[in-house]
């Protein structure tokens, strides 16, 4: 089973020292990595089938730790979780772990 909690996305400083949160839908980035069954048929598949789902813009097998990397754009925690989802549903797919990026502030404004 998987948990995603996303308390706050990016902050902005205001001045009297509280935050809130700014823009929402502007587009986040993470990576998921992958730990597959590398004995299944379809495991060189990965890849191919990552790339249809809305919101995996890159996707490579790895050597290492891991057996493939995706990069993520999101707009919200519940975007998150459906990509992660479509993920989890991959064939050979046993583990993953996500990494949300941390944008600075020039890359939020639109």
């Amino acid at each position: 089973m998987i948990f995603i909690v996303i308390t706050v996305l990016w902050t902005e400083k205001k001045d009297k020292g509280g935050y809130t949160i700014t823009k929402k839908g502007i587009g986040l980035e993470g990576y998921i990595l992958i730990n597959a069954d590398t004995k299944r048929s379809q495991y060189w598949c990965i890849t191919k089938e990552a790339i249809k789902i809305k919101g995996v813009k890159m996707a490579h097998m790895v050597l290492g730790g891991f057996d493939a990397v995706f990069y993520i754009n999101f707009l919200d925690s519940d975007d998150l979780k459906r990509i992660i989802s479509e993920v989890t549903s991959i064939q050979a797919v046993e583990r993953i772990q996500t990494m949300l990026a941390l944008l600075p502030k020039e890359r939020l404004e639109i």
